[in-house]
């Protein structure tokens, strides 16, 4: 399920070329704040990668949260993803130094809310409207919807910002095996998970 046509047609590109066609039931589209096309615990797992950091508006992520809260079934697992607020701020550091001083980003930093619209005046591409999370405010929006958490952790790790020095390891196996070991051995730590690029949160419905 997703809100862009265009992310469909790949996940139907996908589908074919992996010639798992029967093992999807459907493509949806659709938005993560309305579900009303299914019904209440229809789902074994769910799995949420990215709209959450894309609903700015408060009110749109508590309906989402509700909305996948009840579409999964007891004890039904819950893996969401989102941006991390203090990723982003290293990502501006990185590589947009000037939006630091720009006012037009001063939303950002104080709230975690990005306004792509205020800013296409200045340039052509950007990315889109997001809102960018706090590790605490993840999880106290699903626990405060009935769901247990089970685990926190940072996608990228160690790994967070260096994506170079990460891929230059890759040829050498044993390196790279250690390195992934090491990041799959840190990335629940609260040192890691707060300044990720991109969050992951697992939970389980009551």
């Amino acid at each position: 399920m997703d809100i862009s046509p265009k992310c469909l047609e790949l996940a139907r590109k996908k589908i074919r070329r992996a010639r798992i066609e029967s093992n999807v039931k459907k493509v949806v589209k659709g938005s993560v704040t309305d579900l009303s096309i299914f019904n209440d615990e229809q789902f074994d797992s769910i799995l949420c990668l990215g709209p959450f950091s894309h609903l700015v508006d408060g009110s749109d992520r508590e309906k989402a949260a509700k909305e996948i809260v009840r579409v999964a079934r007891k004890g039904a697992p819950l893996f969401v993803s989102v941006i991390g607020l203090y990723g982003v701020f290293r990502t501006v550091l990185q590589k947009f130094p000037y939006e630091l001083i720009d006012s037009a980003h001063e939303e950002m930093f104080l709230y975690g809310i990005h306004h792509w619209h205020e800013m296409r005046s200045k340039r052509e591409h950007g990315f889109p409207d997001a809102y960018f999370w706090h590790v605490d405010e993840l999880r106290q929006l699903f626990e405060g919807r009935g769901v247990k958490t089970l685990e926190m952790a940072a996608c990228e790790g160690l790994s967070s910002h260096l994506q170079g020095p990460t891929n230059k390891i890759y040829k050498n196996k044993a390196a790279w095996a250690k390195w992934v070991n090491l990041i799959l051995k840190t990335c629940s730590d609260p040192t890691i998970i707060g300044i990720g690029e991109h969050l992951l949160y697992v939970g389980k419905k009551k």
